[in-house]
């Protein structure tokens, strides 16, 4: 028997989302730091937080295969196709 669908994502995904955007902006800020004080601190700490988002994102990954997800949500046909032409655009 299948298990019921979801309305929204569990919340080990969303802190996982959450806490890789906040490291994300953290590495972002630590990278000006390095290049206004020029810091090896600041180097060191920029490296490490995006050694943390790279693990975090493998775990999210992971995380999406076992765990239950919602259904996509439907669009109108005229917006998928728009959707996906800078897809098509690229290829060419």
């Amino acid at each position: 028997m299948a298990a019921p669908p979801i309305a929204r994502h569990d919340a080990i995904t969303l802190g996982l989302h959450w806490l890789i955007a906040l490291l994300i902006a953290a590495a972002y800020a630590a990278s000006a730091l390095v290049e206004d004080r020029g810091g090896k601190w600041a180097l060191t700490l920029h490296g490490s937080l995006g050694l943390a988002v790279f693990g975090l994102s493998l775990v999210r990954i992971l995380w999406r295969g076992l765990a239950q997800h919602p259904a996509p949500v439907p669009i109108p046909e005229g917006m998928a196709h728009a959707a996906h032409l800078p897809m098509w655009r690229s290829t060419r």
